[in-house]
C-alpha cells in the first residue's frame, strides 16, 4: 500500500506520550505541556483532505473552539498561534480570515509566535517548484503579509527534517525589519540526508542536524536557543520587542 493508504498507527501516540511522561518532566516534578500542529503524516492523503482523514490526531489533541487552527494565550503576554498549512483545511479564505482577526486582536501582546507544518521558507525542499512548492507559495502570499502587518517577529516552521534560520523576511525580501522562520521539524524523525547544493539565498544559517529551540521569554525581549541531541547549543537567536 501507499503510504497515504495505510491506516494511522495511533500505537506510535501512544509510545511517544509514554515516553514524554517520563522524560518531559519539570525539576518540581509538574508535566511540561505538550501542543500540536497537524502534519502530512497525521492525515491519510498529506493534504488538501478533511478532518475525517486526520481522527487519531483530533482525537487526541483537541483544542475549544476551531479545530485544526486555534489560538492559545497565555496572560496578556505570549499567544500561540497554531495552524493547518493545508492538511485538513485550506491555507486561503476562513483560515486566512481568522488568522488576520486574531493577530489584529493580540498587537499588545508582546510575544506572538505562529507555528505550523509546511514553511514558507524551507531548507532542503525546492521553494518554487515540487513537492508541496503550491503550499509553500500560499504560506508565503497569504500569511507572511499577515504576520508582517501585526508585527509578528519570529515563525516556527516544520516538514522538512533538517535546521534553519531564515535571514529576517519582509515581502519576500531580505530586510533587518523582517521576520526570522525557524525550522524545520527535526527532532523524532529521520533526518535529510543532504541540503541542497549551497544554501538558498533567504538561509542564514542550516544544517541535516536534529535538534529543538529553548525559547526565554521576557517583557522586552525573547532568548532562542537551538540545542542539538547532544545537548549543544549549536545557534542562538536574541530579539528585542517592537513593541
Amino acid at each position: 500500500n501507499r503510504p497515504e493508504d495505510k491506516p494511522e498507527n495511533v500505537q506510535r501516540w501512544y509510545d511517544f506520550f509514554d515516553s514524554w511522561k517520563s522524560n518531559a518532566v519539570a525539576p518540581d516534578g509538574r508535566l511540561i505541556p505538550l501542543l500540536c500542529t497537524l502534519g502530512n503524516h497525521e492525515v491519510k492523503g498529506f493534504w488538501g483532505k478533511t478532518p475525517a482523514n486526520a481522527v487519531g490526531f483530533y482525537s487526541l489533541f483537541s483544542m475549544p473552539g476551531k479545530q485544526g487552527y486555534n489560538a492559545l494565550d497565555f496572560g496578556n503576554y505570549l499567544s500561540l498561534i497554531l495552524l493547518d498549512s493545508g492538511h485538513t483545511h485550506p491555507i486561503d479564505g476562513v483560515q486566512t480570515k481568522w488568522l488576520e482577526k486574531t493577530l489584529s486582536e493580540r498587537q499588545n501582546v508582546p510575544h506572538v509566535l505562529p507555528a505550523y507544518h509546511i514553511p514558507a521558507y524551507p531548507s532542503c525542499r525546492n521553494d518554487e517548484e515540487g513537492e508541496n512548492s503550491d503550499l509553500t507559495q500560499e504560506v508565503r502570499k497569504y500569511w507572511c503579509p499577515l504576520f508582517e502587518k501585526y508585527g509578528v517577529q519570529v515563525s516556527f516552521e516544520h516538514h522538512d527534517h533538517a535546521y534553519k534560520r531564515s535571514k529576517p523576511m519582509l515581502a519576500g525580501k531580505v530586510d533587518p525589519k523582517g521576520i526570522t522562520y525557524l525550522g524545520d521539524g527535526a527532532w523524532g524523525v529521520r533526518l535529510r540526508t543532504s541540503e541542497p547544493d549551497g544554501p538558498r539565498w533567504y538561509i542564514a544559517k542550516s544544517g541535516i542536524v536534529r535538534h529543538f529551540f529553548l525559547v526565554t521569554l521576557y517583557p522586552d525581549q525573547r532568548d532562542i536557543l537551538a540545542i542539538n541531541d547532544k545537548g549543544e547549543i549549536f545557534d542562538e537567536i536574541y530579539q528585542r520587542n517592537k513593541i
